[in-house]
């Protein structure tokens, strides 16, 4: 760093600017600075910054002296003057100084030539050069260029930011502000910069909107800004942006009235979705199929083209002759043979059916009469039945329907909440229920839902209890946070993802068709699957059809056998005892182990006027009360995942692990959690997206490295690839004598390293002669990713070479960085941290 100039007095004394006479000399205040730097004492050097900011006068000014007088900022990696600009913004946030008056000559002044230092600092600095001298307020017109200018350089992203940190959308174009982010797949910093001003929200929805107009040809805005490159154009096809445009407007709650071409392509793709399933998978009924139809295509021209044109597949000449008659289409707009078809189904007086439906035995049949379910449509309903719900120590299965929206815009609204205990059920009017807000029916309705969730002696069994809990909370406000009442619940989702059936795939690696999710859980543990033929069917209408409410039933009933079958028998799905252990109920925040109330007395029983205990028509004799798990009873499984008897806290005797001796693998996800644990030295690989997971078994897990010199080091590139090193003397020499030139260690270790990996240095004893890339145990080095401005920068850094797998590592220009981020973990150590086990920037 350039301290400020002293020329300014012939005594050699620093100049003091204004604003700075009192207090230390700035001069003694930045060397004193500057020699903690060169030493990376970061925790003194953050305690002298600090002291010396509240004994100056006005560190602002002496911050503009520095970085004016300075250059040191403007390059890339760590400097004093950039860190230093950070640590005043951190303090004054913490004690803001009197400071000047906004609007002052003072304040403007400083504003000013900020502002000026700002135009030339990297992006790193925007943000506390905006904190500490209020550039929010400053003259806009400076800033405005400025942002032009970034703008007009391709620097699309910084200009961005800058208008954001700034506030300047409002006086910025935000259709040329947005469009190459957008190009860039920059859609959250879009969002992030119109955010708090509705009117940009609704331009930039109208822009996208623009976009997914029918023959829309994005290359033609590509071709606007020269300076993007965008790789995947494919990302803003009209039919992925829609779904963007969608979902913008529900989070800002705006009317898709606003979004015509977007709902369009949304409602375009939902009747493809439909003729799809209904002609190539029949897997819709007939009749939920038609009314999805007809609310969908109405009087849209588009969407009635589309519909004749799958009308028109040759293949499909009776379903389509079918569908014209249960849509009341005219037979002048249909093809000639489907039209045909037609009039001879009218001739017969009767809609034939034109595929046959699956035998009813072939899927699960609901075990309880059709006068066991009772659908409630009123609060006297509820009223009647409220005691049955709340009984405690009982187990209640809980389920949600709406009427699908096939991302046509909106929210679905839930419709029905089912409720099943042992041989009924009960279906719930949720609109009823739930409107008008704040009406008596609905807080009397959210307050039995709350203590039915709530009370830990019920317990609730759910697939995906979570997912239906929020989307009873969207549907219903006054319950917004049930999901967080939940008490006393088992989700047998995590359960079927844990379990294991012979000769069955685990959950999510089956095959494509077939049963999912629920159903295929019911035909693993019951043998049949669940019939789904009403899944998708229009929940809002009344009254509902008989076979939505048998389906509405056995979709929450099932979950009451199921969880009986794996009680009774869990080693038949191999849920053994540690895994049935890590089963735990949602969001549960009672210390103890959980258990369910109803067997802790042998008066109590989950199942009211069930059988004998180990009937076949009861429970398992090994839950029946008062015998309990682990007691004689010999239980395993998930049995003793839900009644364990309650364990005092114990110390943790977990042992402390070496970093160099934890080895871990992170998938996709967790790249971000890779690198951290890698700079920190421990052994991490890391698996691409799609890739498969046992090459986890191939990892190299070596620690063993050698240093190399820099010299021998360009030896070994140059043999390997014939690249011209540059030579100190004019001598020419043989590869063999290089080698052993080369070989020796350095004289002296470099001042500049910071690193020091405690390993012998490669000799050329070490190299096969025949092969002087491949170590003397057959270990070939990765020679190719050495970059040339590497072996070419000044001092003797030396590289490492992994004895195992051959990689080269050196030291990058980041290292400081990593360990500083890194000091507190390191520092808040147990015991000193040994070194990496290799360099941890600048790897290859």
């Amino acid at each position: 760093m350039d301290l400020p100039d002293t020329a300014g007095d012939p005594t050699g004394d620093p100049v003091v600017t204004e604003g700075c006479s009192a207090g230390p000399d700035p001069l003694l205040f930045l060397q004193a600075l500057q020699t903690l730097w060169s030493t990376r004492e970061l925790r003194q050097l953050r305690e002298e910054a600090w002291r010396g900011f509240a004994a100056l006068a006005d560190p602002r000014t002496v911050l503009l002296d520095v970085l004016e007088s300075s250059r040191g900022w403007q390059r890339k990696g760590p400097s004093l003057e950039a860190w230093l600009t950070w640590e005043l913004a951190h303090w004054l946030s913490a004690q803001p100084l009197p400071g000047l008056a906004q609007g002052s000559s003072g304040l403007k002044q400083l504003q000013a030539r900020a502002v000026r230092v700002l135009t030339e600092s990297p992006p790193g600095l925007v943000e506390p050069l905006v904190s500490i001298f209020q550039l929010q307020d400053a003259d806009r017109g400076p800033l405005l260029t400025h942002v032009h200018r970034l703008h007009q350089e391709g620097k699309f992203k910084e200009a961005a930011l800058l208008g954001l940190k700034l506030r300047l959308q409002p006086l910025l174009d935000v259709e040329k502000m947005s469009s190459p982010l957008l190009l860039q797949d920059r859609m959250a910093l879009a969002q992030r910069y119109v955010a708090g001003f509705p009117d940009l929200q609704r331009r930039l929805l109208a822009l996208l909107d623009s976009w997914c107009q029918p023959g829309f040809d994005i290359r033609v805005v590509a071709r606007q800004f020269p300076q993007v490159t965008p790789l995947r154009l494919e990302r803003l096809s009209p039919g992925v942006l829609s779904r963007q445009v969608l979902s913008l407007l529900e989070r800002q709650g705006l009317d898709p009235a606003l979004c015509p071409h977007a709902v369009a392509q949304q409602r375009l793709a939902a009747l493809r979705h439909l003729c799809r399933e209904h002609f190539v998978e029949g897997s819709w009924s007939r009749e939920n199929w038609t009314e999805h139809v007809q609310a969908l295509v109405g009087q849209d021209e588009q969407l009635q083209d589309e519909l004749r044109w799958w009308l028109a597949s040759p293949d499909n000449q009776a379903v389509a002759a079918q569908c014209a008659l249960d849509l009341s289409l005219p037979e002048t707009q249909l093809p000639a043979s489907v039209a045909t078809e037609l009039r001879r189904l009218k001739l017969q007086g009767r809609a034939a059916e034109v595929r046959s439906e699956s035998r009813r035995d072939g899927y699960y049949q609901l075990p309880i009469a059709s006068g066991d379910i009772h659908f409630l449509a009123s609060w006297e309903d509820l009223a009647r039945h409220e005691e049955e719900l709340l009984q405690p120590g009982q187990v209640l299965a809980v389920d949600l329907e709406w009427r699908p929206s096939f991302g046509t815009g909106g929210r679905p609204q839930a419709s029905i909440l089912q409720l099943a205990v042992k041989g009924r059920v009960f279906l719930l009017d949720l609109p009823v229920f739930s409107r008008p807000v704040g009406g008596q029916v609905s807080q009397a309705f959210s307050r039995l839902v709350s203590q039915m969730l709530s009370d830990p002696s019920i317990t609730k069994l759910g697939y995906g209890i979570s997912g239906d809990l929020r989307s009873l909370g969207a549907s219903c406000p006054a319950l917004a946070h049930v999901e967080k009442q939940l008490r006393g619940s088992l989700d047998l989702l995590q359960v079927h993802r844990q379990m294991r059936v012979a000769d069955k795939p685990a959950l999510g690696r089956g095959e494509a068709r077939g049963p999912r999710g629920l159903s295929l859980l019911v035909q693993q543990v019951l043998g049949k699957p669940l019939d789904k033929a009403q899944q998708l069917s229009n929940w809002d209408r009344r009254p509902l059809s008989e076979g939505q409410l048998v389906y509405a039933a056995a979709d929450a009933y099932c979950l009451l056998e199921v969880y009986q079958a794996l009680c009774r028998e869990p080693a038949r799905f191999c849920l053994s005892e540690d895994l049935a252990r890590s089963l735990r109920p949602v969001n549960s925040e009672r210390p103890e182990a959980w258990e369910l109330p109803g067997l802790q007395e042998a008066s109590a029983s989950p199942w009211p006027n069930t059988a004998a205990p180990g009937s076949s028509q009861g429970w398992p004799s090994e839950l029946s009360p008062p015998s309990r798990p682990g007691r004689g009873s010999g239980a395993r499984g998930l049995s003793q995942a839900v009644w364990r008897e309650p364990v005092a806290e114990k110390q943790d005797t977990t042992p402390e692990v070496p970093v160099r001796a934890f080895c871990a693998v992170c998938d996709s996800m967790l790249h971000g959690l890779a690198r951290s644990l890698r700079c920190l030295g421990a052994d991490v690989l890391t698996l691409g997206a799609g890739e498969d997971h046992r090459r986890a078994a191939e990892a190299c897990n070596c620690d063993q490295y050698l240093k190399v010199s820099k010299e021998m080091m360009k030896q070994l590139v140059w043999l390997g690839s014939q690249r011209e090193v540059p030579s100190s003397t004019g001598d020419e020499a043989s590869p063999s004598a290089d080698l052993q030139e080369a070989g020796s260690a350095p004289e002296e270790a470099p001042e500049s390293c910071t690193h020091d990996l405690p390993c012998r240095w490669l000799e050329a004893a070490d190299l096969q002669s025949h092969a002087p890339a491949v170590l003397g145990n057959g270990t070939r080095l990765q020679l190719a990713g050495v970059p040339e401005g590497v072996l070419q920068r000044p001092g003797p850094r030396p590289f490492y070479c992994c004895t195992g797998c051959g990689k080269v590592f050196w030291e990058g220009s980041h290292l400081g960085r990593i360990t500083t981020h890194f000091r507190e973990v390191l520092e808040g150590a147990s015991r000193p941290c040994r070194p990496p086990p290799c360099p941890v920037s600048g790897t290859l």
